[in-house]
């Protein structure tokens, strides 16, 4: 039986952590240029990310009351000593690390009208230039002090960090290179080094570097979390996860190991694994909003999804009243997922109250609504929430889909036909574009030739698309290609559970092999798999279309009498798709034309 794509709710709007992971620079030192990095693999790319945060930001409580503490201390130590070179860099310094970066230059300029030699000074006035943005200023400076003083790591060091927020990776390799000459097995340089070589591609010696910085500094758990990451960006996952394992064994409550380690696990198949990791962490740090939905991630993929919307719904009830649209709009509308995995009608509710935080931020609301509308045959609804989508999202491939998805019932399908095309030619059509073309044009306009065409050209460049498999095999089977149809249907992974659709095309496979037995038995097992979804209409279909099915195998038999009384059940069946109640009573009208 032909679908309109396979039309599936989406999951998490952004799947936290799947691709991404941070990774902190494994030293403090506050004279060299540095900020966390997140690595990003997409596909067969690597990028680079500076987290917007600088280390300074990255401290706990504790660590906030000691550094105000300091800097009471080297404020009070000014007032004594005000002429003092000392004085002024070790204020600034404290002011530095508060983050108070203009007062801290104030301090270091003094310093070095005091003293224009002092390398210290000099350092942190370019570190502070760096941190505010200035990466030109900050460049001179390190420059000029690499210099003067050629053996000191720290200008190159931070040189390198510049040409990396720069984009020139070859650059600052050169410049690491030259730093682990003059200091060698510095492990704050192999850091950066092996992040510029994961970057260019070189993932070998990347892991080999941050390997034996480990061996080194076997207790020092951010080098074992780096080369976790690294791992991730090689693809070699198992790995991954001894390396993130090894980091957490030395600091248990170090949040994006647990992050890092918790996606690994995802990403491996090993969910259970994940939630036990992140209900241990949270039971440690109740507050951490942001583990909490990673968690309520790892119960979907376990299957608990009661316990992933129990999940979300604490971040709700927490989180409802600040002001941030954006990430409420995503909790809202994961509650709304759970609930409609669960054919809960709660899930209209919370998909309304997702979009009336978009705004237009994002499509994923709207669609969400739109597909639920439509699994319920609500199409005037899908409708209307469509169009207010493609006026805030005019280039949106899935509102486009959606869209033509919603002809069934009114015929005006020519527009979307074109609107399909347009996008199909560009070769960036996403698999939905051609299972939705091929269903308007083989259930819509019986072109079954162009429908063909349209979904083999799909199938090529999507094999393993579940709608696209089910539609094409469904048309070969109505053009007489079985052969070619068992072996589309075959193509699918077996231990993938098949949907509705699929059940219902195999159904219809052993129907025109002469297997009527079987035939009535699938079509009779997806309609069962419909009523249990909550789908009534679907079912209804479906049985209309078995009664269809089963009537021209018996034509195909000679069975004219079996024919008829097939016709005369869907007939009387209530409810399907008036193209179906078209082709019952064209079949009879050719049996009686026959007669």
């Amino acid at each position: 039986m032909i679908t309109a794509s396979g039309i599936r709710l989406e999951d998490f709007t952004q799947s936290l952590f799947d691709t991404q992971i941070l990774v902190e620079p494994p030293s403090s030192e506050i004279l060299v240029a540095a900020r966390p990095f997140i690595l990003n693999r997409v596909e067969d790319q690597t990028t680079l990310q500076f987290e917007n945060q600088a280390v300074h930001e990255f401290v706990s409580n504790a660590a906030e009351a000691v550094l105000e503490g300091i800097l009471v201390s080297g404020k009070r130590d000014l007032e004594r000593h005000p002429s003092s070179v000392r004085s002024h860099l070790n204020f600034g310094i404290s002011l530095l690390n508060q983050g108070q970066l203009d007062d801290a230059a104030k301090q270091f300029n003094l310093a070095l009208a005091k003293d224009p030699g002092s390398f210290v000074a000099g350092m942190a006035l370019a570190r502070v230039r760096v941190m505010q943005g200035d990466l030109e200023g900050g460049a001179q400076l390190y420059y000029a002090l690499a210099k003067e003083h050629p053996r000191e790591a720290s200008p190159p060091t931070s040189l390198a960090y510049i040409a990396m927020r720069r984009g020139d990776f070859e650059e600052a390799e050169k410049l690491l290179r030259r730093v682990l000459f003059i200091k060698r097995n510095s492990v704050f340089t192999e850091y950066h080094l092996a992040l510029v070589l994961l970057k260019m591609g070189r993932s070998d010696e990347a892991i080999r570097l941050l390997k034996s910085a480990t061996a080194r500094e076997v207790r020092w758990p951010a080098i074992h979390h780096a080369l976790g990451a690294a791992y991730v960006v090689k693809g070699d996952l198992k790995k991954a996860s001894r390396s993130f394992g090894a980091a957490l064994a030395l600091a248990p409550n170090m949040r994006e190991t647990v992050h890092a380690l918790s996606s690994v696990y995802l990403r491996m198949g090993e969910s259970h694994k994940a939630v036990g990791l992140l209900r241990s962490y949270l039971e440690k740090q109740s507050e951490d909003f942001e583990t909490r939905e990673i968690l309520a991630k790892a119960f979907l993929d376990t299957g608990h999804v009661r316990d992933a919307r129990i999940e979300l719904d604490k971040l709700w009830q927490s989180r409802r009243q600040e002001n941030n649209s954006v990430e409420l709009s995503r909790i809202v509308n994961n509650i709304g997922f759970c609930y409609a995995l669960e054919h809960n009608t709660e899930a209209e509710r919370y998909f309304k109250k997702a979009v009336s935080l978009t705004g237009g931020d994002s499509p994923i609301p709207y669609t969400n609504l739109a597909r639920w509308y439509f699994s319920r045959h609500q199409l005037e609804n899908a409708s209307n929430i469509l169009a207010i989508a493609k006026e805030r999202f005019p280039q949106n491939q899935d509102i486009r889909l959606l869209n033509s998805a919603t002809w069934q019932g009114h015929k005006e399908y020519d527009t979307d036909i074109e609107s399909l095309m347009q996008i199909i030619t560009t070769g960036e059509a996403i698999p939905g574009m051609y299972s939705v073309l091929g269903w308007i044009l083989a259930d819509g306009k019986r072109d079954f030739k162009s429908a063909e065409a349209i979904l083999k050209t799909g199938y090529e460049k999507y094999p393993q698309d579940e709608a696209i498999v089910n539609n094409y095999a469904y048309v070969l089977l109505m053009t007489g290609e079985i052969t070619r149809a068992r072996t589309v249907l075959t193509s699918f992974p077996k231990h993938t559970n098949p949907s509705v659709f699929l059940t219902a095309t195999w159904g219809l496979l052993y129907l025109c092999e002469g297997n009527l037995d079987q035939g009535k038995f699938n079509y009779q097992l997806a309609q069962q798999m419909a009523s249990h979804e909550g789908k009534t209409d679907l079912a209804r279909t479906v049985r209309q279309k078995m009664h269809l099915e089963l009537a021209r195998a018996y034509i195909r038999q000679g069975e004219r009498k079996l024919a008829l009384d097939e016709i005369e059940k869907g007939l009387q069946n209530r409810g399907g798709t008036p193209q179906y109640r078209e082709d019952l009573e064209l079949t009879r009208a050719q049996i009686a034309l026959q007669n």
